[in-house]
């Protein structure tokens, strides 16, 4: 008969995940709506995050307007020649999902290597390196 297999601690992580979020999710929640309705002059915070969440959205436009020309221009925009899905809000779109993967790939990555460590307890950091 084989070794057993050491059951995985991934659903029991997912599950304490999803617990730590009901109990902080609605709380947050509500304390950012007293801030913003109640505290004077709290919407200009928002609207400062807002403006930079545009300026970052419009990074990825100017590169694309920069490279395909009037093809990336919008409707109503001057020299427009109509919607492009590939041209206009596509580049957009894996711009952001490229900015957001990074630090999600680095936190997976840890998750992945503490929990499904399969007892092989090697040390992969001096490879390639020559033997002393």
């Amino acid at each position: 008969m084989g070794a057993r297999r050491r059951p995985s601690k991934f659903p029991r992580i997912l599950y304490s995940l999803a617990k730590f979020l009901r109990f902080v999710h609605l709380p947050l929640q509500l304390t950012i709506g007293l801030i913003v309705f109640r505290l004077p002059y709290s919407h200009r915070i928002f609207v400062a995050l807002n403006n930079l969440v545009i300026a970052r959205l419009d990074a990825p436009k100017d590169g694309t307007s920069f490279l395909l020309g009037r093809l990336s221009a919008g409707i109503g925009e001057n020299g427009s020649i109509g919607f492009i899905l590939a041209f206009q809000p596509l580049p957009i779109a894996i711009f952001s999902a490229s900015i957001i993967s990074i630090p999600a790939a680095a936190v997976i990555s840890k998750i992945l290597l503490r929990y499904f460590n399969t007892g092989n307890n090697q040390d992969y950091s001096k490879i390639g390196q020559p033997d002393s």
